[in-house]
């Protein structure tokens, strides 16, 4: 009983902790003040080990970022039976998603040291270098990313908003 308790209560606070914040990568190793990681907070919290807190944000991630791709994959899919885009954009758009995908990934820690003014900059240079890719490949904007590039760099291609193409 006491084993099943404590799993009810890991998943009760990892959806409860993470709930606005499933939706980036951040997720997954988030920072709290103090330096210690959401899943070290929750196993301290909850007398839980933080390995299996760990693989609960993990998993619960993994699930989420499937979903969104599949979601991103098949707007494109109806953009290229539509005739929006062709077969080869929308392989292009992919590709584009994975690198930036990539590229987020491993200079998140380097955003993360900068001020606001810097990643403002950052975001915006990355959003002026997009819009020409996707004007060089003949892509609309609004088919680049699911939710057509709209909030903010944090949450990756596939998390459905990466930033504002429409300033």
């Amino acid at each position: 009983m006491r084993s099943r308790t404590k799993t009810m209560i890991l998943t009760g606070a990892v959806a409860l902790a993470g709930a606005g914040a499933f939706g980036g990568a951040a997720v997954v190793n988030a920072a709290t003040s103090n330096g210690t990681s959401l899943a070290t907070a929750i196993a301290t919290k909850f007398g839980l080990k933080q390995a299996d807190v760990q693989a609960v944000i993990d998993a619960q991630y993994a699930s989420r970022q499937a979903e969104r791709l599949q979601t991103f994959e098949t707007r494109l899919d109806a953009a290229v039976t539509a005739g929006t885009i062709t077969a080869d954009q929308k392989t292009k758009v992919l590709a584009k998603a994975k690198e930036l995908e990539a590229a987020r990934l491993a200079n998140r820690d380097a955003l993360q040291s900068k001020t606001p003014a810097e990643r403002r900059a950052t975001m915006e240079a990355d959003r002026a270098s997009l819009k020409q890719w996707a004007a060089d490949n003949k892509i609309p904007e609004n088919l680049l990313l699911k939710g057509g590039l709209r909030g903010h760099m944090g949450n990756g291609p596939m998390g459905g908003h990466m930033m504002d193409l429409d300033d």
